[in-house]
């Protein structure tokens, strides 16, 4: 898909209360439930453009693509973000110090395709560009999760991130 394309589904991009009330209201509808699906906040990858500038007017520019973790995955982030903590315990840190931690332990391992610059997150020096990446994350969880943006996003720093509950699973024998 052309970078074009890509911005043009991005703008297109329902919020997670109108996708949430289309799931709710419109199930036994085909048609809503493919524009749903063409979301691409509802797939595990999710790509987007990332575009910052800092205090010093240079501009952090570039592709981003973001995926939805798995149990093994979060808990690679649990452990980087114990080693960011240098074996301290949570209560221990300061606020800011756990919740930066908290962000780049989480998109160190969820951001899977990203610019030159940000290959190494621990190296940036504005907080800005890592609050941003985040909250774009934690905004494609939410959707893929069914979850909408206000609710808190405690659950997944918290590890506590137990996904959606709508559709069922059935084991296979």
């Amino acid at each position: 898909m052309s970078i074009l394309a890509a911005e043009q589904r991005i703008m297109a991009v329902k919020s997670p209360e109108e996708t949430k009330k289309q799931l709710e209201g419109k199930e036994s509808d085909p048609e809503s439930q493919l524009e749903i699906l063409e979301d691409p906040k509802m797939a595990r990858e999710y790509v987007f453009k990332f575009r910052h500038e800092d205090g010093r007017k240079k501009v952090w520019a570039g592709e981003f693509k973001n995926k939805i973790l798995n149990f093994t995955e979060k808990a690679q982030v649990g452990a980087l973000r114990a080693n960011l903590c240098g074996a301290l315990p949570v209560d221990a840190l300061d606020s800011f110090t756990l919740d930066m931690n908290i962000k780049l332990s989480h998109l160190t391992i969820s951001l899977i395709d990203r610019p030159k610059w940000a290959r190494d997150l621990g190296e940036l020096f504005d907080l800005d560009i890592l609050d941003k990446l985040y909250q774009e994350v934690i905004s494609h969880e939410s959707t893929f999760h069914g979850r909408g943006e206000n609710q808190k996003d405690s659950e997944t720093q918290n590890g506590n991130d137990r996904g959606s509950a709508s559709g069922v699973v059935e084991s296979e024998a």
